[in-house]
């Protein structure tokens, strides 16, 4: 009961709020002004008091620091807050923000999990919620639903899980970035779904298994990190023409975090064929034999690891 009180409270606080801001500012929406100011009743941490003291100038939230607009409509379609020492956790009435292409709340000091509403934001393109503590489990179903999403970041968090096949089913992904978690299990082979990626980033984790094979088919490929895991298996003949477009490849362990990879046998003579490929990592693994003379004409290559 004290609940339903507290949370009864808090709707009243936020009406009230939006109906002082929207006696100034006729033009404002109200669902995205009643989802912001909720946004800012869960920051309990404001250090450079941003929110404080720019979220309730009178006039329009369009002004508001960190937040953009549509011109015709007025709908928040952009809502960034980099690096402002933010602490407290994600409203779950950021799902109102229906017409929101950009969330970006990277470098701040969030806790909690990812609210499942987020789900109703289907114009989302971006997520970075990067380097924040955030916990729990990936998000597994919802993503499905963003169907627009083009970059995912949710590095140098506490996410505890698998990485659920869901997550990697939308083929307009071009961005996933998981690095510096406690994912653990092994790579989905669903990830080979993910047709246009550009950049997957999986390392400092705890990932088992070997590397599914679908990887090495997704050859719009520019980056691809999974060091400091657990991996194991080798690396295919003809890898190198199947990812053209390679620019860096990182499968290296670190011995000083008291992990390394475990890639086995020699470095395949297709390598030669990454003739985009700048940086090589593949230290700490149980690759055997001769470094292939067809590197020699690796042009690009500028460091070997």
């Amino acid at each position: 009961m004290k609940r339903f009180y507290t949370a009864m409270s808090l709707v009243a606080v936020l009406l009230y709020m939006a109906s002082l801001s929207l006696a100034t500012t006729s033009s404002s929406n109200f669902i995205d002004l009643s989802a912001l100011l909720a946004f800012k009743f869960e920051i309990k941490t404001d250090p450079n008091n941003v929110l404080g003291s720019n979220w309730t100038q009178p006039g329009s939230f369009c002004n508001w620091v960190g937040v953009s607009c549509s011109r015709r409509r007025q709908r928040v379609t952009a809502l960034n807050l980099t690096s402002m020492g933010l602490q407290g956790t994600i409203s779950p009435y950021v799902g109102h923000l229906r017409r929101l292409k950009l969330l970006i709340l990277q470098i701040n000091l969030l806790e909690g999990v990812i609210p499942a509403t987020a789900y109703h934001c289907q114009t989302l393109q971006v997520i970075s919620l990067v380097h924040n503590k955030l916990r729990g489990v990936l998000p597994k179903y919802w993503l499905s639903n963003l169907t627009s999403l083009h970059a995912l970041y949710l590095g140098q968090n506490n996410f505890t899980s698998t990485i659920p096949p869901p997550l990697v089913n939308n083929s307009k992904l071009l961005l996933l970035s998981l690095e510096h978690n406690n994912l653990h299990g092994s790579i989905p082979d669903e990830i080979g779904n993910l047709k246009n990626l550009k950049v997957l980033i999986l390392g400092s984790n705890n990932l088992n298994g070997t590397i599914p094979s679908s990887i090495f088919n997704i050859s719009s490929l520019q980056a691809l990190a999974l060091p400091l895991n657990s991996l194991s298996g080798t690396l295919p003949s003809t890898f190198g023409l199947q990812l053209p477009n390679l620019g860096a490849l990182y499968l290296g362990g670190n011995q000083l975090s008291g992990k390394s990879c475990n890639i086995r046998g020699p470095i395949p003579k297709g390598i030669g064929a990454l003739r985009n490929l700048n940086m090589l990592a593949l230290s700490d693994n149980n690759l055997t034999g001769t470094i292939p003379s067809t590197i020699k004409g690796m042009k690009s290559l500028q460091r070997i690891i």
